[in-house]
């Protein structure tokens, strides 16, 4: 092959023309940004706006289920300035759906801090409604991104330090939507002048353009959760001239979770370069976390917990803080033990990267739950810093370390409400009936939400019946209703907390909740069928209730559950057989509900819901699936349920069947079941069927699940790469 080369002669740029092309692509963004706003456009939301009916919250049963299948990723702060000179915050990131239902609308509260690390703004927004704007409702497994502006901001806010947090309320208007146009055309006509500076071409050289091969290569990896079988991960993570390229390398490894890659992240920490090293530590802890290892079925490596308790000694402090995550992923008794010899070496003196330190320490102590590590904790919640205190009353709450009960109600009179919140929370499990006289003042409207809700619920855990009068006092203070959403929050949270003290008292209280609209009817429907225990009476304070919505429904469906007996199987199966839009929103419920009240014609309703190939229907039928002792060949239903899912891309469908199937995978039919899962399309179905077989002892299954299937072409990696999106990889800082 022959390579000619010529002089290549710059040509001189027509700035003119770059300048009207510019202009013109700036004016058409411009036009099309105010049509989209005359129609309604997604601007930014304000606190006059009317709150979105209808939006699950904690205490409805379908909360748990959008709080684990709705997520953030790539969130990111920017700074700007507007147009009144005035510092905003730009919050941006991407949702993602990865349930099997359509997302409507979504609040996100986002707080943001200084460089001290203390709260300097809080908003909430909306950056899903239902027909607002051009943005349609976020299908199954979609991904969207999201932009959130926040005005004003003080001169000590740090755009690193930001954080969505729990949704709370719905606000929104159309107060700034003047003003964001006059902001985007500041942005755009101030940005012109510099433009011409991106009209230039920027030759890569060498050393970037192999860094930028390399990393497309990893993410490619990454993405596809696969090591290969050649040497490249090894030898780059070893030997690579770039630091980052192994830094790259050691997070990627983690994230696929091959335990083929352990030795070379053994090797990894022994780098010279201390971000490799704290790279490594954190792959080994992914690989090697106790949920991981139980997931797959796998033993942890003894070499692990001997490798990342030396990196404890290790000269950078990022390092050490990365051994003690690791160490609290992976270790035990031993490890825990370790980590307090060496915490007990160091003191707190409250400064950023400290605070950083100890905050991972209580975290791995945590992780741990180890008794040992308790005293410990409670001389750390002396310290006079709300991060480290609110942080050491989460770990002991769920440490369920019950005999810190004195600690946790001194940290009560903190003038912190997240202190107090974590505390309320804390002494709710320390089953000790006199505390309740220490929370009772915190349920008034006195106090910040967190810390009512947090309140109200301990007072149910420790079941004191004097605090009924107080709960309903509270709920007797404020209108409960779509204006006042922290009513409502506390309203649901307050039925189940009634519920769990009982009593007639109770009861009367829970039921003028009936009377409200939606979460607050639906959580004291389910609360009063657990009051009423059995008892007919249920109908009869019911008889009211009118069921509008799929959630008004479930909630119906659960509460008869809860109740169990003839009538409420009776109105369950009408409710099946009733049919229509609502009802089948609400089939995982009645399913579930039949199951607890234990229905005398279950199985054939199982059966045919186990054929129905509808994934969240069969889910629900595999949860309910208790075949007696004496049936004969139980797993044939599941094994047909697995041959109708095998073709389709429904890896929590294929997953619950062969975690069904492990019960009887000692039979060699169902171990040649699970062996062809072992080849499912879906990773995760592989890693289940994986799971259940070495739970029988079955020899020759797989440490690697194999790679998974991925949209992403090569063309994309190398995009990616070259804009050096590292955020990618989760890259550690």
């Amino acid at each position: 092959m022959q390579e000619f080369t010529s002089e290549v002669r710059p040509a001189r740029p027509n700035t003119f023309l770059y300048a009207v092309g510019i202009f013109i692509l700036v004016a058409a963004a411009l036009l099309v940004y105010a049509y989209y706003h005359r129609r309604g456009g997604a601007a930014p939301q304000t606190a006059e706006a009317s709150p979105v009916q209808g939006l699950v919250r904690p205490g409805n049963p379908n909360f748990e289920y959008y709080k684990n299948k709705v997520r953030l990723t790539d969130v990111k702060a920017q700074l700007g300035i507007n147009y009144a000179k005035s510092r905003i915050a730009i919050i941006s990131g991407t949702i993602h759906n990865e349930g099997d239902r359509r997302l409507e609308a979504l609040e996100l509260h986002l707080a943001l801090f200084d460089v001290y690390d203390k709260l300097s703004k809080e908003r909430t927004a909306t950056p899903l409604r239902p027909g607002v704007g051009i943005k349609r409702p976020r299908e199954p497994m979609e991904k969207r991104p999201f932009t959130i502006w926040i005005e004003p901001i003080e001169q000590l806010w740090n755009p690193r330090n930001h954080g969505p947090q729990v949704p709370v309320t719905v606000p929104e208007g159309k107060g700034q939507r003047a003003k964001g146009k006059r902001i985007f055309c500041t942005f755009a006509f101030f940005l012109l002048p510099f433009s011409f500076l991106a009209c230039g071409r920027h030759k890569l050289g060498p050393d970037e353009l192999e860094r930028n091969r390399l990393f497309a290569e990893i993410l490619k990896r990454e993405d596809r959760r696969t090591a290969g079988d050649d040497e490249f991960f090894p030898t780059e993570l070893e030997r690579s001239p770039h630091p980052e390229v192994r830094e790259w390398c050691a997070i990627a490894l983690g994230r696929i979770g091959d335990p083929r890659a352990l030795p070379w992240l053994y090797r990894g920490l022994r780098s010279e370069y201390a971000s490799v090293r704290a790279a490594a530590a954190f792959g080994i802890g992914e690989i090697e976390d106790r949920a991981t290892l139980e997931a797959e079925g796998r033993e942890v490596d003894p070499g692990a917990p001997r490798e990342i308790a030396a990196a404890l000694d290790d000269p950078a402090p990022g390092v050490r803080m990365r051994a003690m995550e690791a160490l609290g992923k992976l270790g035990g008794p031993a490890e825990a033990a370790l980590l307090l010899r060496y915490l007990g070496q160091i003191s707190y003196r409250g400064g950023p990267a400290e605070r950083t330190h100890f905050g991972l320490a209580i975290t791995a102590l945590q992780r741990l739950n180890q008794p040992a590590a308790v005293p410990y904790l409670e001389r750390l919640a002396q310290e006079p810093d709300p991060e480290l205190q609110w942080r050491v009353a989460d770990a002991l709450y769920r440490m369920r370390a019950r005999a810190a009960s004195a600690t946790l109600a001194r940290l009560l009179q903190s003038s912190d409400p997240d202190v107090r919140a974590h505390a309320a929370r804390g002494l709710g499990i320390c089953e000790d009936p006199e505390l309740a006289a220490a929370l009772l003042p915190l349920v008034g409207a006195g106090s910040p939400l967190p810390v009512r809700v947090q309140a109200v619920a301990a007072l149910g855990n420790l079941k004191d019946r004097r605090a009924v009068s107080a709960i309903r006092a509270a709920l007797e203070a404020s209108p409960i209703g779509p204006a006042n959403p922290d009513s409502v929050n506390f309203a649901v949270v307050a039925a189940g907390a009634l519920a769990s003290i009982g009593g007639p008292e109770a009861e009367q209280a829970v039921v003028p909740l009936l009377g409200c609209e939606g979460p607050v009817a639906n959580a004291a429907l389910v609360a009063l069928a657990r009051l009423c225990g059995g008892d007919a009476r249920f109908f009869r304070l019911t008889r009211d209730v009118r069921l509008a919505s799929p959630t008004a429904t479930r909630a119906w469906a659960q509460a008869l559950g809860e109740l169990g007996g003839g009538e409420s199987i009776s109105r369950l199966e009408d409710l099946l057989s009733a049919g229509g839009a609502e009802t089948a929103a609400a089939v995982p419920a009645i399913v579930s509900a039949l199951a607890r009240a234990r229905a005398p014609r279950l199985d054939a309703l199982l059966d045919h819901f186990l054929r129905s190939g509808d994934g969240v229907a069969v889910r629900a039928a595999i949860a309910a699936y208790r075949p007696e002792d004496g049936v004969r060949e139980p797993w044939r239903k599941l094994i047909r349920a697995y041959a109708a899912f095998a073709p389709r891309n429904d890896v929590e469908t294929k997953a619950a069947i062969a975690g069904a199937l492990a019960r009887w995978a000692a039979e060699s039919e169902v171990q040649a079941a699970l062996g062809v899962m072992c080849h499912d399309r879906e990773r995760g179905a592989r890693i289940a069927a994986g799971r259940a077989l070495r739970s029988a002892r079955v020899a020759g299954v797989p440490d690697d699940p194999g790679p998974a299937e991925s949209t992403m072409t090569d063309l994309t990696y190398d995009v990616i790469a070259s804009q050096r999106k590292e955020r990618t990889l989760a890259l550690v800082e």
